[in-house]
Order: C-alpha cells, then structure tokens, then sequence
C-alpha cells in the first residue's frame, strides 16, 4: 500500500509541475509606453479625499482606452498610502478623511519611480435660497468661488436620486454664475431628492513627471445640496 500511494503521490507531483509549466508568464507592457493619469478629489460637503490613479497603454482617445493592472512589482501610492486596484473600473484608488494634500509616487516594473506633488484647486459654493423647488416654475441657484484660472473650468451636475435622469453643464467662468434648472428639467427630473454637484477642476499636462508616454494630472474641488422637487 505504502509503494502504490507514493507512486501515486510522485505522479501528482508531475502532474501539477507539468500544469505550471504550461502557464504563459503574464505579458510586461513596454514600461516607456504607460500613459499615467492622476485625480485628487476633495469633496467638501462629505470631507473627503479620493486619490485615483488610472494606467494606460499609451495616450488614452475615443479608440484607445485600454486601462492596465500594474504588473508586480510596480506599485501606486499616494502619501505613501498604497493605492488599491478596483477590477470593475480598473482604477488605483483610496480614499481620506478631510482634505488631504500630498503627492503620487508610481513605481514602475523596472524600479524607475515618479514623483508628482500636487495642491489642492480654490474652493467653490453653492448658494441657493431654498431647498424646496417647484416643478411649476425655473430654479436658480448661484456658483460662488475666486476667478477660475485659465486651466480651470466648473462643471455642474444635477442629478434626481429617484428616477436617474441628469444634467450637466461647464462653465469658463465663475464671476457671477447662476445655474438655471428649467421648469421642463425639474418636470424630467422627477419628484422627490435632487443632488446638485458642483466641481472646480484643474487640468495639466505639462510639468508632470512621467514615463515617455506622458500623463494628466487632474484637481477638483467639490460641493454637494440637496433639493427637494414637487
């Protein structure tokens, strides 16, 4: 019995040696061609930091997304926080409670590292002089912050928390910006809580410190008020 079940027990062995063998090695992008793309969001109203980092092989376009796990031992950190993979967006991200300022450290497959510090944009407001809005008339409300930057722009979310139905709108400038929801939209929208969002953001890609491909650093500040519609 003993010589049979080591016989079985070696052929085993050489099974699964034979199994792993067969496995290809996981294919190393040329480490020149990852295009490195950065987001720091601060979300004042939750006070919340979400640092993103997203890899892609080459620069990214309408017939290029192809995003990429980082192939160990190449890692992501952000303040020397280790940035997680999320294989549904394929994302590095971690999130920081308050506003948290720091910077990007991507170390490649081949050891070279990437340093990249970054500040926080202006902040941004919302003002609106009620929290209850009628479907029977247009809604304003005001977008209050310091004169945008000439890389800078606003972007305005309105989005029902019901029905899914959304609006989205950019701005150039900030000086005396009111946000009009028409009474159609509201109707559209749909009764119950509305989420207005309003995003500062700041956009480079020069003096950045990436591999040849290049890369994008973006900055935004965040706003959140809730309305409700009737």
């Amino acid at each position: 019995m003993y010589r049979i079940s080591l016989t079985y027990f070696i052929a085993i062995v050489f099974i699964l040696a034979g199994l792993n063998a067969c496995q290809p090695e996981p294919e190393v992008p040329d480490q020149s061609k990852i295009y490195t793309s950065y987001l720091l969001n601060y979300n004042r109203t939750e006070d919340k930091t979400t640092a993103k980092a997203t890899f892609y092989l080459n620069e990214p376009s309408q017939t290029n997304q192809q995003k990429l796990e980082l192939t160990h031992p190449a890692t992501v950190n952000y303040n020397n926080e280790e940035l997680i993979f999320n294989s549904l967006d394929r994302v590095y991200k971690k999130e920081f409670l308050g506003l948290v300022q720091g910077s990007f450290n991507y170390k490649n497959y081949n050891g070279a590292n990437y340093l990249n510090s970054i500040s926080m944009v202006d902040s941004v407001d919302i003002y609106s002089s009620t929290d209850s809005v009628s479907m029977q008339s247009d809604y304003y409300f005001e977008v209050i912050g310091n004169p945008l930057a000439s890389d800078e722009v606003v972007n305005v979310y309105v989005e029902s928390i019901n029905s899914g139905e959304s609006y989205t709108s950019s701005f150039q400038s900030i000086s005396g910006l009111t946000v009009q929801v028409s009474s159609a939209q509201l109707t559209s929208l749909g009764a119950g809580e509305t989420l207005i969002i309003v995003n500062r953001r700041l956009e480079y890609t020069n003096n950045i410190n990436t591999p040849d491909a290049g890369g994008l650093v973006a900055v935004e500040y965040t706003v959140q008020y809730t309305v409700v519609i009737y």
